[in-house]
């Protein structure tokens, strides 16, 4: 799975610049109807029974992406601070997701194993 990563120092850089646009193609695409950052990714990950098997996240710099922001103009502290981010630079977070394993049935949780205990 590909999906955009909100949380690009890039789009933070047009926040703090009070600029939230959507655009043809992008982070910002007007396609994309949800938006989520690595951990709101993850949450739903896990909600829906899966796992991140593998990751390929695509590093894109601030400066090489379609928004052409740039660090200057910003507080050194801020600039500090977003660029030291894990995320910061990750474009997109491209996923292999597998199924969780699902659990053994036992003696205890006969509903595991698809039965009932109540009928016979």
């Amino acid at each position: 799975m590909s999906v955009p990563n909100l949380a690009h120092n890039s789009v933070l850089i047009e926040m703090l610049n009070d600029r939230f646009e959507y655009r043809d193609v992008g982070l910002l695409d007007t396609t994309h109807i949800h938006f989520f950052s690595e951990q709101s990714l993850l949450n739903l990950v896990r909600n829906t029974g899966l796992y991140v098997a593998r990751r390929l996240d695509p590093i894109q710099w601030v400066t090489h992406t379609e928004f052409k922001s740039s660090y200057d103009g910003l507080p050194r502290a801020v600039v500090k601070y977003l660029k030291a981010r894990k995320n910061g630079e990750v474009y997109q977070f491209v996923w292999e997701l597998k199924l969780l394993p699902l659990p053994l049935p036992s003696a205890s949780n006969p509903a595991v194993a698809g039965t009932d205990s109540r009928s016979s």
